[in-house]
């Protein structure tokens, strides 16, 4: 009994898509962005989408090494960036096929992929 614990434990730590404490990383009246809480805290000083500029900026704690835009389990856009400041053009999102999709960032030294679910307005 106590391996079976152990192991649904460890595949909800590997696989941050099967945690419920999701929270808001950004939302306005074009895009909603919800994930881990404890992933927020960890990896993300800032998020917002200024509508004059019609784009998702980012600030985070450590360096992204690349950013994986996902339409269901399709990789439809790998984005290298190796900093800790980004933005994203909306016009990016247009090769998404279906929403909510959800961006994958890849952080320097760091093995899983912290995922963010997208919901486009």
């Amino acid at each position: 009994m106590k391996t079976i614990i152990l192991l649904v434990a460890f595949s909800a730590a590997a696989n941050p898509t099967l945690t419920e404490n999701k929270v808001s990383l950004l939302e306005n009246d074009h895009v909603v962005m919800t994930m881990d809480e404890l992933e927020k805290e960890q990896f993300f000083l800032s998020a917002d989408y200024p509508d004059s500029e019609g784009q998702m900026n980012f600030v985070t704690k450590a360096d992204i090494h690349t950013i994986l835009i996902y339409s269901g389990d399709e990789v439809v856009f790998v984005l290298p960036v190796m900093t800790d400041r980004v933005s994203m053009g909306a016009s990016l999102f247009d090769e998404v096929k279906a929403t909510p999709f959800q961006l994958g960032f890849n952080f320097k030294d760091n093995r899983s992929i912290v995922i963010a679910d997208v919901m486009l307005k």
